[in-house]
């Protein structure tokens, strides 16, 4: 019998793989470059700082790291506020899971704030009563 759920968001809940897998590409195409084949391949082993130095570097911008980080930032808020799908089948899951009083949480290492957006969008937060949580709260 299963007592209750524990959902990751990205992944699972939501398919947001595309933003990180294309980032640093998003992020380019809005101040107008194109960028390099691969790119996210190049960015995906980097932290945001070393991505930002790399970006600065490697195109010219006449931007500081932290207005780097900023704007990927914002890109990433972007895509989950408006653009970001579920899984397929996870609508469906869910209406099972409540139809059979199985409570369910959120669990995620991204950013809340960006998780809530999507779900609300989506109309699917109403099925976790209780708050998103990070997974950097529970290790307290």
């Amino acid at each position: 019998m299963i007592r209750g759920v524990i959902f990751d968001v990205d992944g699972v809940l939501l398919n947001s793989m595309p933003v990180w897998e294309n980032l640093g590409e998003l992020y380019l195409k809005r101040l107008g470059i194109e960028a390099e084949q691969g790119l996210g391949k190049t960015l995906f082993a980097m932290s945001l700082e070393e991505g930002a130095d790399y970006l600065i570097r490697h195109y010219g911008l006449g931007l500081t790291p932290g207005e780097i980080i900023r704007g990927l930032n914002d890109e990433v808020r972007d895509f989950y506020e408006r653009r970001v799908p579920l899984k397929e089948g996870v609508r469906r899951y869910l209406e099972e899971l409540s139809g059979r009083k199985i409570p369910m949480v959120i669990a995620t290492s991204g950013d809340r704030k960006n998780a809530q957006a999507a779900l609300k969008r989506l109309n699917v937060l109403s099925f976790f009563p209780g708050d998103v949580y990070l997974l950097r709260d529970w290790q307290r």
